[in-house]
């Protein structure tokens, strides 16, 4: 008998990370000793959950759309526009500028200032040029970016291979990969999150330290929600597509069959208050 089945199956063993590694080589390796071709079954019926959420991923996409546009427009397009007017290439009349500008009040160019600032929220250009940013203080620690940059590629790799080697029934194909220098940032991959535990302490202990020898005080429920309307919404986003629009991107006879995930159906909230450490591992 299979030992898996000793562990608790209330879900679907597809719905948590646990239940994949255990059960997915099995499942596998069962698929190969069965003769019976797959029978394609019906694409399945959106629920509402799964409308909403494309209607909110629609909204998230459109205001990307929009934020890029404005930002692409007043980087490149107004300031070609204005050097070609300044070489005569386009007749203006300094009549209809000058009554447009006598016309707008200082309430229109809030607005429109405000409008601005709100799409660029949603700029690819915007975020990208924040991300990949190089530029430091005085007072920043210059080689943070080069470290994290490594840490974050090695540990999208470490985790992109985990999710294969779960499905390996027999490692002895992996043997020849053992003597390879490169495997031992695989072999040790939980230390890497043990790292970016260790550096984002360091980093929010010095700063909070820095923060409090020149300000004083330190307004702890404004930090908290800085910190928690930064990553909340992308969090949330991405908790969304998991659980309610993953499992209608594909099918199979080891694909779930569910609509939603119904573990995240159940304790979704623990991930949006990242509470979620605390469950058991077959609740995430």
């Amino acid at each position: 008998m299979d030992a898996s089945l000793n562990f608790p199956n209330d879900h679907p063993w597809q719905a948590t990370f646990i239940g994949i590694s255990i059960h997915l080589k099995h499942e596998l390796h069962a698929l190969k000793n069965v003769s019976a071709t797959y029978k394609e079954h019906a694409p399945k019926k959106l629920t509402m959950e799964a409308k909403c959420m494309i209607f909110i991923i629609s909204i998230f996409l459109i205001l990307t759309a929009i934020g890029t546009t404005i930002t692409l427009y007043d980087s490149y397009y107004k300031p070609n526009k204005k050097r070609r007017s300044s070489d005569g290439e386009i007749n203006v009349k300094k009549h209809n500028h000058s009554h447009r500008g006598k016309t707008s009040n200082e309430n229109s160019e809030v607005w429109l200032k405000n409008f601005k600032v709100f799409f660029n929220c949603f700029c690819i250009y915007t975020n990208g040029r924040k991300i990949f940013k190089t530029d430091s203080n005085e007072e920043d620690f210059l080689w943070i970016h080069g470290v994290k940059f490594c840490g974050t590629i090695l540990t999208i790799i470490i985790h992109v291979s985990m999710a294969y080697m779960v499905s390996l029934r027999d490692f002895s194909g992996l043997k020849p990969w053992i003597n390879y220098r490169f495997m031992a940032f695989f072999e040790n991959g939980p230390h890497m999150n043990s790292f970016f535990f260790m550096l984002s302490g360091f980093l929010n202990g010095y700063f909070i330290s820095r923060y409090h020898f020149q300000n004083g005080a330190i307004p702890w429920l404004s930090y908290y929600w800085k910190k928690f309307e930064r990553t909340a919404p992308l969090y949330a986003m991405m908790l969304g597509f998991y659980a309610i629009l993953f499992p209608y991107m594909g099918s199979g006879p080891v694909w779930p069959t569910y609509d939603t995930n119904p573990v995240c159906k159940e304790y979704w909230w623990w991930n949006l208050f990242f509470i979620n450490n605390l469950q058991s591992s077959w609740s995430r």
